[in-house]
């Protein structure tokens, strides 16, 4: 049975050959590609001082 640190060396080295990189010090931030997730990235108001999921609910309202 493959333990975690054996699946994680073996995924290490698989990327590394694919980047073209024989050592860990040969990788830097130019590996990585961030354009996929960027625009997944909200850059606005967190509005958490307004209404709306973090509004405390009223139970004695609810007519169940």
């Amino acid at each position: 049975m493959l333990t975690l640190d054996i699946v994680l060396q073996a995924e290490i080295e698989t990327c590394m050959r694919l980047l073209g990189a024989a050592s860990i010090d040969q990788l830097g931030p130019r590996f990585i590609n961030t354009r996929m997730v960027e625009r997944d990235i909200y850059d606005g108001e967190s509005n958490l001082d307004k209404t709306g999921l973090w509004e405390k609910a009223d139970l004695m309202k609810s007519k169940l």
